[in-house]
């Protein structure tokens, strides 16, 4: 794959990691990807979809999520020429309440994305864990953060304004809405295939 304009997404959930490598020379097309199912458990292993087929099936022997996410940079880093990379997209389950756009992921903003573990404790330290390992293997690259939660960044104070003491609003605690990029992939599908607006008739 050497000399070539790559572009790696990943998506590190509770329990997988999901990858996928495109080829960005004029337009996106997909070169291969994979996931670790189980990522936290005994012996993970690595299953791919296109690549060379000697990749198959590779073990990860990982104990643990962050073994797989330390593991997994480093069999990218084997595969994937850094020279190559000029981005990682990295998929997160959360963000700050200003966090309403794609962003870099600069030292400040990973300092906060790091304060704001206890939000979500189940996903955002593995994928923080994954981008630290990520931007070592490929310093690079540029990294960005697609944040799940920015798709409902928008909602009106009576939508995220939770049930609770208003104490706890200055704190942060609200309702942030979580499969954000599922969700603008889909009203943008349905948009797509609905067709432009048609105007109403008149009555």
């Amino acid at each position: 794959m050497s000399g070539e304009n790559l572009i790696l997404a990943m998506n590190a959930g509770s329990s997988s990691i999901k990858f996928a490598v495109y080829r960005s020379a004029h337009m996106l097309a997909y070169a291969f990807g994979g996931a670790i199912e189980a990522a936290g458990g005994q012996a993970a292993r690595l299953r791919l979809d296109g690549g060379d087929p000697a990749w198959q099936d590779a073990c990860l022997d990982a104990d643990g999520s962050g073994a797989a996410s330390e593991l997994l940079p480093r069999w990218l880093s084997q595969h994937v020429p850094a020279a190559d990379l000029r981005a990682v997209a990295h998929r997160l389950v959360y963000g700050h309440a200003d966090c309403a756009a794609p962003a870099v992921l600069d030292a400040n903003l990973l300092g906060r994305l790091r304060g704001a573990c206890s939000g979500s404790t189940e996903h955002l330290p593995a994928q923080l864990a994954l981008i630290d390992a990520l931007r070592r293997y490929f310093p690079a690259a540029r990294h960005l953060a697609c944040f799940d939660s920015s798709f409902h960044a928008a909602m009106p104070k009576v939508a995220r304004t939770l049930p609770i003491p208003r104490r706890y609003h200055a704190l942060g605690v609200r309702r942030y809405g979580f499969h954000g990029i599922s969700c603008d992939y889909i009203v943008q599908a349905l948009a797509g295939l609905a067709g432009p607006p048609t105007p109403l008739a008149p009555r």
